[in-house]
C-alpha cells in the first residue's frame, strides 16, 4: 500500500535513543546533567530515567509500569496531570532538592501543608482542593524499597483504568 512508504520513514526510538535525545537537548542548551527533570512511564524510558538519576536530575515515573518504577526516584500516580505541571514549576523555579522536599512533606505531612510551606500559595491549594473534591488525590512519593511494591501496585491500577486492561498492561 501506499502509506508503507510513510511507514518505512519512522525511526523507532527505544530507551538509548531516548537518552541520547535528552543528552543532545542538554549540550544544545548548555544545560548541566543535574538540571534535568525527565518524566517516564514505559520500559523504553528507563535508559533516560536512569541518566538523570546518575547525573543527579529528577527521574520521575508517572503512572509507570514496573519498569519506570524501578529506575526512577519519585513515583506519580494519578488520573490526570495537574500534578506533573505543579512539579515542573517548582523544578523550574528552585531546584531538584525542593522538588524532593515538596514530594516528602506531601506523602507524609498531606497536601495542603506542603502547598503552604513550600509554596506559600492559598489560592493554588483552593484549586487543588477544587480539582480534587470529588477524586482521589494523586500519589506522589520518593521511591523506596519498602513502598515500590506497592507503588507499583498503584501505579499498574492506573494505567489499567486509564487504558484499558490490555494496553495499560503494556511494558
Amino acid at each position: 500500500m501506499e502509506i508503507y512508504e510513510l511507514i518505512k520513514t519512522v525511526d523507532t526510538v527505544g530507551g538509548e535513543g531516548k537518552r541520547q535525545a535528552v543528552k543532545r537537548i542538554l549540550k544544545r542548551e548548555d544545560l548541566p546533567a543535574n538540571s534535568l527533570m525527565y518524566m517516564g512511564d514505559s520500559i523504553t524510558d528507563v535508559e533516560p530515567l536512569e541518566y538523570a538519576k546518575e547525573n543527579e536530575g529528577l527521574a520521575i515515573a508517572f503512572n509507570g509500569n514496573p519498569y519506570a518504577i524501578e529506575a526512577a526516584e519519585i513515583a506519580i500516580i494519578s488520573d490526570n496531570t495537574i500534578v506533573t505541571s505543579l512539579l515542573i514549576d517548582l523544578h523550574a523555579r528552585y531546584d531538584n532538592d525542593y522538588v524532593k522536599e515538596f514530594v516528602r512533606r506531601y506523602s507524609e505531612k498531606g497536601h495542603a501543608e506542603a502547598f503552604f510551606i513550600m509554596l506559600n500559595d492559598e489560592e493554588l491549594v483552593v484549586k487543588f482542593d477544587e480539582e480534587y473534591q470529588r477524586k482521589t488525590l494523586p500519589i506522589i512519593e520518593i521511591i523506596t524499597d519498602e513502598n515500590k511494591d506497592y507503588l507499583i501496585q498503584k501505579s499498574m491500577e492506573m494505567r489499567k483504568n486509564i487504558r484499558g486492561t490490555d494496553i495499560g498492561g503494556l511494558g
